[in-house]
């Protein structure tokens, strides 16, 4: 209601400001969500396939950008025991902030690898990078309204990744941004969690 006494009323700023809260309040939701929920339909799925599928619905738009995507994902017995609709949302994430901050004519790269017992999905861009690559510095970054992003994002991410028993690593690579999941195969299974806990 008070978004839409700004724009009657014309004031652009205050609608940006009040367009900035509710993206804020939206985040801050999520990620209550995710860390309160005490479980989710786990099952193993192939890691490559959910990259593949959901790097897919991005590619026409990086092509507009004229952004280069290159994926290498394709890699054999890339199972994980997982909940499919955060892996995914985790993922699509991460390539949005590739294609918001990739300028024209640059190059992004999605990479799937085994390292030992792990799998290391990361996607790297050629943007500005991050000022500190702490999480929760970015998020607490993001508060003022001077900040480019408010971190939130990154924090889902991040909040997927713990549920997940993985580890998410942020690196600065001059020019742009590498952002690492790193999944220990087996993990939850190990743990004892099963499907629709």
């Amino acid at each position: 209601q008070l978004r839409e006494r700004f724009v009657d009323a014309g004031d652009q700023k205050s609608i940006q400001e009040a367009d900035r809260l509710l993206d804020l309040v939206g985040h801050i939701l999520e990620l209550a969500k995710i860390e309160a929920t005490p479980g989710f339909a786990m099952q193993r799925i192939s890691l490559s396939d959910i990259v593949q599928s959901t790097t897919g619905l991005f590619e026409d738009s990086f092509v507009d950008k004229g952004i280069n995507l290159e994926v290498s994902a394709d890699i054999p017995d890339s199972e994980i025991f997982c909940s499919r609709p955060l892996i995914e949302s985790a993922v699509s994430n991460l390539l949005s902030n590739a294609f918001k901050y990739a300028p024209a004519g640059s190059k992004a790269t999605i990479d799937l690898a085994r390292d030992h017992q792990h799998l290391v999905l990361s996607i790297q861009d050629e943007g500005p990078g991050v000022p500190d690559t702490d999480i929760g510095a970015l998020a607490r970054r993001g508060r003022s309204s001077e900040a480019d992003g408010n971190g939130f994002g990154l924090r889902h991410v991040q909040s997927v990744a713990i549920r997940h028993g993985a580890r998410f690593v942020l690196e600065n690579t001059s020019p742009g941004l590498k952002a690492a999941l790193i999944f220990r195969q087996g993990y939850l299974e190990k743990r004892g969690e099963r499907t629709g806990q």
